[in-house]
């Protein structure tokens, strides 16, 4: 978190410097008050934790193409919630207008035009998994559940959603190479976690998928290989 924290603390400052350059002032950031400058922030970095300014759900409506999920700068893994819709506002995996979740998946992309990654897809369930997602839409899969946006919370490398129809509370968070989850379930007799491999977007399209259950370390070691327009690719 604080290499996280250190890189944010290099871009406010070279934007800083880079407002200051603008001018024809030559006074030092420090003898001029932040207000001055249009930055309604303190003066000593070292202090700040600019990461609540941070809001992951700005992109994420219209054609923004932006996922609110768990990542790190440059990170690996990009943990986020997918809606199960094709289409173009869906090519992040995840679009503000829609109310419903297939699970999380472990890969994403940000702002791109065509849908792509969104890999190893994670959801929890229960035995009120009797609703379905596909009454006559056109849902991908059925394991999948409603939320409200008011239960739902992002902040930088944090996610977590309330799942209406399995009362489970969805928490996530990544490191640069690990994604992690932690689900809270109600009591119920029959509590599961699905690991899809199969889950795709838009065009793309699973063409070879391989998991090894490791029972002794309690691990599960899953790969695929997915096909896209053009391009070939394996995700471990």
């Amino acid at each position: 978190m604080k290499f996280r924290k250190s890189l944010i603390y290099v871009a406010v400052i070279s934007g800083i410097l880079g407002t200051v350059g603008c001018t024809t002032q030559t006074a030092s950031l420090t003898d001029q008050p932040m207000i001055e400058m249009g930055l309604n922030v303190p003066v000593m970095f070292d202090d700040m934790d600019v990461t609540r300014y941070v809001n992951p759900f700005i992109g994420t409506g219209n054609l923004g193409n932006t996922y609110p999920g768990a990542t790190t700068p440059h990170g690996m893994v990009q943990l986020s919630p997918n809606n199960g819709s094709n289409g173009w506002e869906y090519t992040s995996g995840y679009y503000y207008n829609d109310n419903r979740t297939v699970g999380f998946s472990h890969t994403h992309l940000s702002g791109a035009g065509a849908g792509d990654l969104n890999d190893i897809l994670v959801m929890p369930i229960n035995s009120r998994s009797d609703y379905m997602l596909n009454e006559g839409s056109s849902r991908l899969h059925v394991e999948g559940s409603r939320f409200k946006h008011k239960n739902e919370q992002a902040t930088a490398g944090y996610y977590s959603v309330f799942l209406d129809d399995y009362d489970i509370k969805a928490e996530l968070t990544a490191s640069d190479r690990v994604g992690v989850h932690r689900y809270s379930f109600p009591q119920d007799e029959k509590s599961e976690i699905i690991v899809n491999l199969g889950f795709t977007i838009n065009w793309d399209y699973t063409a070879e998928s391989h998991f090894e259950w490791d029972k002794r370390n309690r691990s599960l070691n899953p790969y695929r290989i997915m096909t896209i327009p053009c391009v070939i690719s394996t995700i471990t």
